[in-house]
């Protein structure tokens, strides 16, 4: 029978390998006995299940209740089975660190969607960079992703801007807040001192000290 979170104790033998299935559900989706049946219909036999749920699934894997224990129950030639790479991080960067991590480990990491296989206990030169390469092909569509993702923001905000939309980040301080800041740095204040009677970070103090215009022009553009 297997059991969620059951950890082999006592000291393994070398010959030993272990095929350990890891499941990171959200809302109880692809529920793991689920995906042992069909992990067992593509030839693969699951002799232990690790499972996160939750939000804790938004962490990278080594953050996770479950996931940070993979370092400890897994060994070289081990067999880790997921649904898909995103098990294993939300983010391109994140699925890259784990796979790096694993492959380090020389874990086999395999996907029951797409039957993508992962050999972190590879020798042969060829399989290694066969294997490199699909993980550089993952890193690079991660960095491809944020970059469109950073350029459509950017070109969002210039729309905003020709517009006459885009404000800026809302000052942390109010039109009184800033009279108190200004009458205190007219009379030798210190930018710590002001911080400690306004609450505003000393940041800001001296953000307002060096360019009092934009101060004042970021109160009108929020009509604070």
């Amino acid at each position: 029978m297997l059991h969620i979170g059951q950890y082999l104790k006592g000291r393994r033998s070398k010959q030993t390998r272990r095929t350990v299935l890891y499941a990171a559900t959200a809302c109880g989706d692809h529920a793991p006995d689920d995906l042992t049946s069909v992990a067992a219909s593509a030839g693969i036999t699951i002799e232990e299940i690790i499972c996160d749920r939750g939000s804790t699934i938004r962490l990278p894997l080594h953050e996770r209740e479950h996931g940070q224990r993979l370092t400890d129950i897994l060994h070289t030639g081990d067999t880790l089975v997921v649904r898909w790479l995103d098990d294993l991080g939300l983010t391109h960067a994140d699925i890259c660190d784990a796979l790096h991590q694993l492959m380090t480990m020389g874990i086999i990491v395999r996907t029951i969607v797409g039957g993508l296989v992962f050999d972190g206990s590879a020798r042969d030169l060829i399989n290694k960079a066969a294997r490199d390469s699909m993980i550089g092909l993952l890193d690079a569509m991660g960095q491809a992703s944020m970059d469109a993702t950073r350029l459509a923001q950017h070109a969002g905000i210039d729309r905003a801007r020709a517009e006459q939309r885009y404000r800026g980040r809302k000052p942390a301080y109010d039109r009184p807040t800033l009279n108190v800041v200004h009458h205190m740095l007219a009379n030798g204040a210190g930018a710590s001192s002001i911080s400690r009677l306004t609450g505003l970070s000393r940041q800001s103090i001296l953000r307002i000290r060096d360019d009092p215009a934009q101060a004042e022009a970021a109160l009108e553009r929020w009509g604070i």
